[in-house]
Parts: structure tokens; C-alpha cells; sequence
């Protein structure tokens, strides 16, 4: 059954790096404008940011998953090793651009809407709360 269910997961990878790939280069062209133009800090350039940087992101760590469960599913001697260093994969992948283009979509509504965020507090709580876990995590874990 687990193996039905990874094959699954391995064709819904495929179509959503596809997917990504076309949101890729559908944005592209604003990213790029972005950085050429004195609008930089502008809503649009902050939003066309955030969804490229997410999307990258989502699809490296979509591509690191899918090769990694494939060899898995085909018990290569490569599959545990990456298995096992997916920590790895996900910080620079999912955490690392997940909170990139966080920031983005958040500067982004922040200019646009009427209820203003504190995104500074925002990015302090998210950032405290991240060193108790490492913090807590590192004192347990030790030993």
C-alpha cells in the first residue's frame, strides 16, 4: 500500500513541477523588471517576488522529494542517504524561501490593505519563537 501511495505522489510531483515550471516562466519577466526599474519597493514588484521565490522554492524542494522517494521506491543505495539528509534540503528549500516570499506577499498586502500589519513584530515572534525550539530541541537532543 505504501508503495501505491508513493507511486501517487511521485505523478502529482511530476504535474506540479510542471505546473511550477509554467508560474516560473509567467513571472519571470516581472521579477526581472522589477530589479531594472526604480519601482523595486513597489506592491507588484514585492507580490511578483514572492510568488516566483515561493514557487522556486516549492519546486527545488518538490524535485529534492520526488528523485529522493523514487529511488526509495526502487531501493538504490542512494535513497537512505538522501532520506535521511532531508533536513537538509528542506532548510534551503521549503524554510529558507517559504520565509522569503512570506516577507514579499507580506510587504506586498501590507502596502495594499487598510489593516496594516506589523510585520517587524511579526518576524520577531516568528524568529523568537524558532530559538526556543532550537534552544529546547538542542538541550534535549544533546546527549
Amino acid at each position: 500500500m505504501n508503495d501505491f501511495i508513493t507511486i501517487i505522489s511521485l505523478a502529482l510531483t511530476s504535474t506540479y513541477l510542471i505546473y511550477s515550471c509554467m508560474i516560473l516562466k509567467l513571472w519571470w519577466p516581472e521579477v526581472v523588471r522589477t530589479y531594472q526599474l526604480s519601482g523595486f519597493n513597489t506592491p507588484e514588484a514585492h507580490l511578483a517576488r514572492g510568488i516566483f521565490a515561493g514557487f522556486m522554492a516549492s519546486l527545488l524542494d518538490n524535485f529534492f522529494w520526488g528523485v529522493t522517494w523514487l529511488l526509495v521506491l526502487f531501493d538504490h543505495p542512494y535513497g537512505l542517504p538522501l532520506m535521511l539528509s532531508g533536513s537538509l534540503g528542506n532548510v534551503f528549500f521549503r524554510q529558507i524561501g517559504g520565509l522569503y516570499s512570506a516577507h514579499e506577499h507580506l510587504t506586498a498586502a501590507n502596502s495594499l490593505s487598510d489593516r496594516m500589519l506589523d510585520i517587524k513584530l511579526g518576524a520577531k515572534l516568528g524568529w523568537a519563537a524558532g530559538l526556543v525550539v532550537l534552544l529546547t530541541l538542542a538541550t534535549f537532543s544533546v546527549g
